[in-house]
């Protein structure tokens, strides 16, 4: 059965808006490689624990290393911390030393905005964790399975609401959006955060929530990494069952335009404890579509669920799981595998994918003769997500969404090697191809904050939506110099 992270890593078998932000891609490195300065002011418990990496550390390479391969920054420095209190002395020190920062936890930035060539501050360290009764108080360097692990041997069948993949951060995935196999029972990640710790750009502590700095809590649900580095954060946690069922079953391509209409009428109204991915994928011959999902229950109650609108399409298809087993079942693995070089666009529906999107689609899979795959996901939202108004919080993609598509590329080398020659090649056929569905597929031009793309011009819009004029404002509230500022950071307004 294949996997949800199968759909992403074996895909590839087969403009910035003024900020005045540098790209995580390198370009700016003669900014520090000629002249490191003297780092011997950094904070002590840093850099006399070993926690200090310079390029010509022996870990210098494992420590630069993030998930896109694509992705082939070398910082000057890259910090990593293990309190809070580093964070912010790392902060302070670096505005007295006019370096530049980004922020890591899991490094699986699709356009790798936690790098730079300056001082990369890593939070991956920061692993405190306290289980109350309705939430638990975490760091922000958790990864989601080690995370899962820990709630249900704090507690069994206590979860909280994270993505497929393992070994991403779960505070950057929170803070993005945070759409995962219990957002539509529970809310996306970002609707169950009750609090946060942040440091700002002066290397002060701030609590953001809806008593204590409000705005800066609205703006950071949504608007992530642009005003300071969380640190900490409350979030609400779930009770699961102790069984979930999930399903798979993969068709010929030249069904596409029978099940694609019947998938859109389906999870437009169905049950909160349904989630589903629908895929295209393959290339030529080897072109096909999935129905995948999940369901919070037994094998049993899911066919019920299912069999109104599928019949017996799923018997014999579906497998009943633990919790933490289906963990891994999405993840690929116990371990999650290296990925290949990727890049990814992202778009909401807000009615069907029609039969002209669908025919697209289907013709860019069977005649795709390039050296790299294509992988067209459909993530179901609708349920509690499109309860939740608007302008609540900075995430702003609710009410009239059906689901979120990702086209995902994937091709090439697994290590992080500089250029490839296809990078500048997939980029502007993904330019294409979304230019294409814009004007075929009933695509909204909307776009999924976590799924950072830099081929497109109109992101700020895309992703923020009418939310963006206050972020803005809020930007220059919390962060008036712009100082957490990379390529696709909130802009500051207008002058």
């Amino acid at each position: 059965m294949q996997s949800r992270r199968d759909f992403l890593r074996l895909a590839g078998a087969f403009a910035l808006l003024g900020t005045g932000c540098a790209a995580a891609d390198g370009s700016d490195v003669d900014v520090l490689a000629a002249d490191l300065g003297d780092a011997s002011t950094f904070p002590a418990s840093v850099r006399t624990s070993g926690r200090l990496i310079m390029p010509k550390s022996a870990t210098y390479t494992a420590a630069r290393t993030v998930e896109n391969p694509r992705i082939d920054v070398k910082p000057g420095l890259i910090a990593f911390c293990n309190t809070e209190e580093e964070v912010a002395a790392s902060v302070t020190w670096a505005r007295a030393n006019a370096r530049k920062i980004t922020v890591r936890s899991g490094g699986h930035n699709y356009e790798g905005f936690s790098m730079n060539s300056d001082l990369v501050i890593d939070v991956s360290g920061l692993k405190n964790f306290h289980l109350g009764t309705d939430t638990m108080t975490i760091g922000s360097g958790w990864k989601q399975g080690d995370l899962a692990a820990r709630l249900f041997a704090a507690r069994p069948n206590t979860a909280a609401v994270m993505g497929s993949c393992k070994s991403v951060a779960f505070s950057g995935f929170s803070l993005g959006g945070g759409f995962g196999f219990l957002a539509r029972k529970f809310g996306l990640g970002v609707d169950n955060i009750v609090s946060l710790r942040v440091v700002n750009a002066e290397g002060e502590i701030l609590v953001a929530n809806a008593q204590e700095n409000p705005e800066l809590f609205w703006a950071m649900r949504g608007g992530g990494g642009s005003f300071g580095v969380v640190t900490e954060m409350e979030v609400r946690v779930h009770t699961v069952p102790t069984s979930v069922t999930t399903f798979h079953r993969q068709f010929p391509i030249a069904q596409a335009a029978d099940l694609v209409p019947k998938w859109f009428a389906w999870v437009k109204d169905m049950a909160p404890e349904l989630v589903s991915i629908m895929s295209m994928s393959g290339a030529s011959t080897s072109a096909h579509i999935s129905i995948s999902g999940q369901f919070l229950g037994s094998q049993a109650d899911c066919m019920a669920a299912l069999q109104a609108t599928w019949g017996t399409t799923f018997v014999g298809y579906s497998t009943q799981r633990t919790f933490l087993d289906s963990l891994d079942h999405w993840n690929g693995g116990k371990v999650s595998a290296k990925s290949s070089r990727f890049r990814a666009r992202s778009d909401y529906y807000l009615k069907p994918l029609n039969a002209e999107g669908i025919a697209t689609i289907t013709r860019v899979l069977v005649n795709n003769k390039d050296p790299w795959g294509f992988a067209f996901l459909f993530d179901s939202y609708g349920s509690v997500i499109r309860d939740v108004p608007a302008d609540s919080m900075a995430f702003a993609h609710r009410k009239d969404v059906l689901c979120c598509l990702q086209i995902f590329m994937s091709w090439g080398n697994a290590q992080m090697n500089g250029t490839n020659p296809l990078d500048a090649r997939t980029a502007a056929r993904l330019r294409e191809i979304a230019g294409v569905l814009k004007s075929s597929g009933n695509v909204s031009g909307q776009a999924y904050p976590n799924y950072t793309d830099l081929t497109r011009d109109d992101w700020a819009t895309a992703y923020y939506g009418e939310n963006l004029p206050r972020l803005q404002q809020a930007k220059l509230s919390f962060d008036a110099t712009n100082y957490f500022c990379f390529a696709q950071s909130i802009p500051m307004p207008a002058a």
